[in-house]
This record gives C-alpha cells, structure tokens and sequence, in this order.
C-alpha cells in the first residue's frame, strides 16, 4: 500500500513569507503615506511663516513717511528699517528683506485697478504739454460691459485750474444710450478711451461704472509716465523657502466725493451738475 506524506513544513513557511509581504507592503504605504503629510505640513508651515515675515516687514514700512521713503530710493538704502527677523517659540528664524522702488516712471503701459463706483488718481505733472494717452481695458471675466468716466486736471496758480471730462462706453455697451463715447479698440487692448492732452496737465482722475476692472494707462510711443507712487516689495524666506508680498503706495490723492465738488454749479446745491 502507497501511503502519502504530506511535507506541511515548505507550505507553512511560503504561507508566512506571503504574510510578511502583504504586511511589510501595507507597513512601507502607511509609512509613505504619513511621510508625505509630515512634508506637506512642514511646507505648508514653512510658506506660512515666509509670507508672514514678508506682510510684517511691509506693514512695519508702511509706518515710515512718504517723504522718506522716497529719501531711501534716491540714496539707494533703508538700512535697518527693510530687514526684519522673526524668531519662532520652536527656534525657527524667518527673515524678510524690503526693496523700495518708483512705480511708473516708464513707457510702459501702468495698471490701475478700478473698482466699481470708485476713482483713481494718475498724476501727470512732468508728462509733455499737448500730449495724448489713452484708457485701455479688456472686458471682464463677468457682469456687464463696464464705462469709464473721469477728467484731466490742468492747470497753474497763475492761469487757474480746469478739468476736462470724458466718458466712455465699452464697445457693444448696453448703455449706448447714456450719452457716452463709445470706446475704440487699440494698443492690444478691447477698449481705448482717448484723454486730449493739453497744456500744464496735473493728473488724471478715472472712474469705472457698471463693473469693476483692471485698465491701464497708455502714454504716447515713447513718452514716459511720471512717478505714480513706490512700489514696496518684500521677501520673506525661511529655511529654503521664499515668498515675495508687493504693495503699491499711491501719490496721495482726493477721493470721488472731489469730482461733485468740481462739477457742482452753487454752494447752496452741492450735488448739482
């Protein structure tokens, strides 16, 4: 009689092989797994703490006067008051460095973020006598077709001040009937609004309606704007890691209620137009 003898041991040893597998395989996922939320934290803290260090080193100059602030780019520093260093409660350092810069000043096209029912102020004073610029914007990603109205303050002590007004329809405006301009296309942009230069020109005072948008300024070819402002710019790092913060600091300038004061007719009625 043939009798089988069953060799248990090789099966038993492959079945816990194939366990310890399975389980090492599980163990090495979980382990990666957690690793990657250990790294993804880290960053997430170390970028953190980077545009912190960077936002506390703008708000910190923003402190500083307007007039010296402009002193610390025409002398080329600002020594101690652009550095700043932060030590954390757990020894971690996070530093910032501050670079001052004109805004504007350039042929190129300068941005001016408009809100809605809101006016900015572009100051014009060494821009040439008789010379044109333009008001470009491209519609918006939603909501209507905005316009753009404002006026061209001119003018000297001597002769008096005046103020030129325009206002623009976007092309395809369903407000056409409003008495607007409508705006032509030009320099790249959808819509232009053309601002006649004359002489002794101040600034420049922009207002969007219907919706807000981002436009920007276009001198003559060749022709640079004035100084608009200073451009703070702020770097934060910690460990291998940077972040930069930029912050524009306008030419001061009148708010909207200023444009009724300009338009109003008696000072018995001082909304009238």
């Amino acid at each position: 009689m043939l009798t089988l003898i069953k060799n248990e041991k090789g099966q038993t040893i492959a079945a816990v092989v194939m366990v310890m597998i399975i389980a090492l395989s599980v163990g090495v996922s979980v382990s990666t797994r957690f690793i990657k939320s250990l790294r993804i934290s880290s960053r997430t803290d170390t970028s953190s703490r980077a545009v912190a260090v960077a936002e506390a080193a703008v708000e910190r100059i923003l402190n500083t006067d307007y007039t010296d602030l402009e002193d610390y780019i025409n002398f080329g520093s600002c020594g101690t008051a652009c550095t700043l260093q932060i030590v954390g409660a757990d020894g971690v350092t996070a530093n910032a460095t501050v670079t001052l810069g004109f805004a504007g000043g350039t042929s190129e096209d300068f941005l001016v973020s408009l809100r809605e029912d809101d006016t900015i102020e572009v100051n014009l004073q060494t821009y040439p006598d008789n010379t044109d610029l333009n008001i470009c914007w491209d519609a918006p990603p939603s909501g209507e077709l905005p316009s753009v109205t404002g006026m061209l303050i001119h003018g000297s002590d001597g002769s008096g001040y005046e103020a030129d007004a325009f206002s623009y329809n976007s092309i395809g405006s369903i407000y056409g009937a409003n008495g607007f301009t409508e705006a032509i296309s030009g320099y790249g942009y959808s819509h232009c609004a053309l601002v006649n230069g004359t002489t002794d020109m101040l600034s420049v005072r922009v207002r969007s309606i219907y919706n807000s948008i981002d436009a920007y300024v276009v001198p003559s070819t060749g022709i640079d704007l004035p100084s608009q402002g200073i451009i703070i710019s702020s770097l934060g790092v910690v460990s291998d890691t940077e972040r930069q913060v930029e912050v524009l600091v306008s030419n001061p300038y009148l708010p909207l209620s200023f444009d009724y004061v300009l338009f109003s007719k008696a000072t018995d009625n001082p909304l009238s137009n």
